[in-house]
């Protein structure tokens, strides 16, 4: 196409029309002419000219262009070749650098910001230097520009520049100034910046930066400007040593407990103030900053933040924190509260270690809310309250299982103090005529150590209800020696199939391999789900007898246990496994095929393809075909072509025909 018509088509009312015009421009390469291109570049639509920019950047020698790319800054009369210029300057990167510091003596003022702006956007160590003359620019945008960019680098080099531009600012270039000291963030002296703390228009936007650049010396002025009588300034402060606290904690605490009388109040309630609002950030910094001046009188207001998630695990860590006195305070309003509150409370009793509240949990065991439930009783077990362990037995029989977690979970933790007491009371609980009372004992007592506990659990196995014994079987977990391992032998002859699924798979954990002989009885359960632990189990001792074992249970009758199997020589005997796969590629099962199939694949194997192919490919169930199809594109890539092509002219299955149209399409493309 002529240089004519892609005028022609530049110029054309029609956006579409340009847009095809710079298209066709950029098939030219090397022979595209650049002032039909610099046209387009300042052409009134965005689209038009985003695809110039991608057309100059595409050109080789576009990084020869930058001057005259540069000199395009100076079209006061058309923003967008000006902004076209810039994306095209500042994509060039280092190769605009020397250009640009150029600009800055040029006497467009404008143009000098661009190129600070470029610059700042290029972030090359070398146009540094130059930026920071340009703090002295005889325009008031272009040091404004120089001091923002040269916090967007975050160039320590530039400090004592802006210090000294500093002192002589207006209003606006000394926010900016602060600002870009702030991200800088390192080498700025306090005492030159805390000079400026009796301007009352810059405080805030000086503790902003002194909060991200002031470290530990800052720490006694962000104090005194918690009492500011500007809010904003005193939001500042507290945002500021909250970020300061994070790496001088100590320092900052050891600062704000200097205050004293009414001063700690007036601090007290400025935190606590920007609760209220709604900005989740300062809320934050606000809640951990009562942490530190131990502000435990500010308690009811933190639990008033539980109603919103955003901020809940803040309050409430904030209260953990604060410690027993904090808790103490919110228990004389505890009448008012609704249960969820009540229920974090018996939390926070519970962390805090206040025996105080002990009363209250107790009460709360006979509660119609489960979580309150719950959290009293968790918390009883934190506070060691050996009082607590017959209310806990006695509830034991009357909650909802999630409940009863929580109860065993505090007996688990009082046990460890008080096992006697523990054991003691749940005992009688074994000849409750209730299965699920007797469920929940034999869970306890697993939790416990001993011999007589070791004892009550053996008899459990000899329970009437299946319930009890697989709790007890369960607990026998961690414990399968001596005595206990022959109960678990016994445990895979019981009645009841899960009592027999979960001997096997703890039996497995054990990895004892006096356990593979009464494991290979198991293997003919008539259960299948207790033929896969078993073959689980196998897999997880290991050893000759056992990879045999499992080796044999790729014959079970059920698809489910042959997988178990297959997965299992695959841990034990990976050298052995590849043999096995094959071999199970002539499953009747499509599913034990299909898993096969995927870990052959998995491994990078293909000697096993040649001779499966056909059987594979003419599989009766699509889905094995279709995996078959996926596993030779992915091993073989363009080689299984001719294969492919012909499965395509049989394949009946309309879902395989269409992954193989489109696997044939991406490897006939590879060829390309």
């Amino acid at each position: 196409m002529g240089n004519n018509q892609v005028l022609e088509k530049l110029q054309s009312q029609e956006e579409e029309v340009r847009l095809q015009g710079v298209k066709d421009l950029a098939q030219m390469g090397a022979a595209l002419p650049l002032n039909l291109l610099y046209l387009a570049l300042g052409d009134s639509s965005w689209r038009v000219r985003k695809e110039a920019v991608e057309a100059f950047l595409f050109l080789p020698r576009a990084g020869e262009l930058t001057a005259e790319i540069v000199e395009l800054l100076h079209s006061q009369d058309n923003a967008g070749l000006r902004n076209a210029a810039v994306e095209i300057l500042t994509r060039l990167g280092k190769q605009a650098v020397q250009p640009l510091v150029e600009e800055l003596n040029c006497n467009d003022h404008d143009v000098r910001k661009f190129a600070v702006d470029i610059l700042g956007d290029i972030r090359d160590a070398g146009c540094i230097e130059a930026i920071i003359r340009a703090l002295s620019d005889p325009d008031d945008n272009v040091r404004a520009a120089a001091a923002e960019n040269l916090g967007k680098i975050g160039a320590p080099e530039a400090v004592p520049a802006l210090l000294d531009a500093m002192e002589n600012a207006e209003l606006l270039m000394r926010f900016t100034i602060l600002e870009a000291l702030g991200q800088i963030g390192e080498g700025v002296p306090i005492d030159r910046i805390i000079a400026y703390k009796d301007d009352v228009l810059v405080r805030k936007a000086l503790f902003d930066c002194l909060g991200r650049t002031g470290g530990e010396g800052a720490i006694p002025q962000l104090a005194e400007g918690l009492a500011d009588k500007m809010p904003n300034v005193r939001e500042a402060s507290i945002a500021a040593l909250d970020r300061i606290s994070r790496s001088f904690s100590d320092a900052v605490g050891s600062c704000l407990s200097g205050l004293s009388g009414s001063a700690f109040d007036e601090v007290i309630g400025h935190v606590v103030h920007p609760l209220g609002g709604s900005n989740l950030p300062l809320k934050r910094s606000c809640i951990h900053l009562l942490t530190l001046l131990k502000g435990y009188r500010s308690a009811p207001r933190l639990l008033a933040l539980l109603d919103d998630e955003n901020i809940r695990h803040d309050a409430v860590q904030a209260l953990v924190c604060l410690g027993k006195p904090a808790v103490l305070e919110l228990l004389d309003q505890w009448e008012n509260h609704p249960d969820q509150v009540r229920a974090y409370l018996c939390y926070l009793i519970g962390e805090t270690g206040c025996t105080e509240g002990a009363e209250r949990l107790f009460d709360c065991l006979g509660a119609d809310d489960p979580s309150l439930v719950m959290a009293s009783a968790q918390a009883l077990g934190k506070l060691n309250i050996a009082e607590a362990i017959p209310l806990l037995a006695g509830f034991l029989g009357n909650v909802a299982p999630e409940v009863r977690e929580s109860l065993l979970q505090a007996f688990s933790v009082l046990g460890q103090n008080h096992r006697q007491q523990v054991v003691d009371a749940l005992f009688p609980l074994l000849r409750s005529e209730d299965a699920d009372i007797r469920t929940a004992v034999v869970s306890a007592f697993g939790r416990l150590e001993g011999e007589d506990v070791q004892g009550h659990i053996s008899l459990a196995l000899k329970d009437e209800s299946p319930l009890v014994r697989r709790a007890a079987v369960r607990a026998l977990e961690g414990k399968a020696a001596g005595p206990h391992f022959d109960a678990l032998i016994m445990a895979l002859t019981d009645e009841d199939s899960d009592v027999r699924r979960i001997g096997a798979e703890i039996l497995g954990s054990t990895g004892n391999a006096e356990a593979v002989d009464v494991l290979a009885v198991a293997l003919h359960d008539e259960d299948l789900w207790v033929r896969m632990a078993v073959v689980q189990s196998l897999g997880r001792i290991g050893g000759e007898q056992a990879t045999a074992l499992v080796k044999g249970a790729l014959n079970d009758p059920v698809g489910l246990v042959c997988i178990a199997a297959l997965e299992a020589i695959a841990d034990i005997a990976p050298d052995a496994s590849a043999g096995v796969l094959v071999q199970a590629l002539a499953h009747e099962d499509e599913e034990v095929v299909s898993v096969a199939l995927q870990r052959l694949v998995s491994s990078g194997e293909q000697d096993w393809i040649p001779e499966s192919s056909e059987r594979l490919l003419g599989h009766p169930h699509w889905e094995v075909r279709l995996g078959f199809v996926r596993a030779l594109a992915d091993l073989q890539g363009d080689r299984c072509l001719p294969v492919l092509e012909s499965r395509l002219l049989i394949e009946g299955e309309d879902l395989v025909r269409q992954q193989l149209l489109e696997i044939l399409e991406d490897l006939r493309g590879s060829q390309r």
